[in-house]
C-alpha cells in the first residue's frame, strides 16, 4: 500500500479531504496509508472518511501512550503494528494482482485446447444424439477442470509466499503463457475470468 508520511509542521492543513478524494479517484481507490506526525496536523482528520484511506496521526499515538508510562515504547510499538498490518494487506493485494493474470491465462489456454480438440472429435463422430453430444462436452469439461485444478490451486496458495513469483514464472514457461496477450482488452471472456480470480 502506498504511504504518505507528513512531517512539515506548518500552521495550516496541507492535505484536505477533497484533495485526497481526487487522488483516490485517479488511483482507482487502491488502498492508501497516511501517517501525519506533524504538530499541528498537516492532514485533515476528515480524510478518514474517504474509502480505502487509512490515516494515523500523532493523536492516535498519544491516546495509546497516555494509558502507560512507557510512552516511547508503546507509541513505537503501536505505530509499528499498524504499519505492519497495512503493509501485510497491501502485500496480499499486490501478490493477487500479479498472480491473477497467469491463473486466468492458464484457464483460457485449457478452454482453447478443449474447444479445438472437441470440435475435431465431434467432426469425426457422425450421428450423435443431443444427449451423447452433451456427455462428450461434459467429459471434456471435466478433464480440463481436473487437469488444471492442482496447478491453479497451488499457484493461488503460493501467491503470498516468497516463491510466488517463481511459481508464476515457471507456470508461464511450462504452459507457454503470455498473460498480457491472453488478457487483451478485446478479449471479454478473459476479462470476466480475471475478475472471478480476483
Amino acid at each position: 500500500m502506498p504511504k504518505i508520511l507528513s512531517l512539515f509542521a506548518k500552521n495550516f492543513v496541507r492535505l484536505h479531504r477533497q484533495k485526497i478524494q481526487m487522488l483516490m479517484e485517479k488511483r482507482k481507490h487502491r488502498p492508501l496509508l497516511l501517517i501525519d506526525i506533524a504538530v499541528p496536523r498537516d492532514i485533515d482528520p476528515e480524510v478518514r472518511a474517504v474509502h480505502q484511506v487509512s490515516l494515523y496521526d500523532i493523536d492516535d499515538l498519544r491516546q495509546v501512550a497516555e494509558s502507560n508510562h512507557k510512552i516511547k515504547e508503546i507509541a513505537a510499538g503501536e505505530a509499528e503494528k499498524m504499519i505492519g498490518e497495512e503493509m501485510a494487506r497491501y502485500k496480499e493485494w499486490h501478490n493477487a494482482l500479479f498472480v491473477a493474470p497467469t491463473l486466468t491465462a492458464l484457464q483460457q489456454r485449457g478452454e482453447e485446447i478443449k474447444k479445438i480438440n472437441l470440435a475435431k472429435a465431434l467432426a469425426k463422430l457422425d450421428g450423435l444424439t443431443p444427449k451423447q453430444g452433451k456427455v462428450i462436452h461434459r467429459l471434456a469439461d471435466s478433464i480440463v477442470k481436473q487437469l488444471l485444478h492442482f496447478p491453479l490451486s497451488k499457484l493461488h496458495e503460493a501467491a503470498n509466499t516468497p516463491q510466488g513469483y517463481l511459481y508464476t514464472e515457471t507456470l508461464q514457461k511450462l504452459f507457454d503463457l503470455d498473460p498480457e496477450e491472453e488478457l487483451s482488452p478485446d478479449n471479454q471472456t478473459n476479462i470476466r475470468a480475471a475478475e472471478k480470480v480476483q
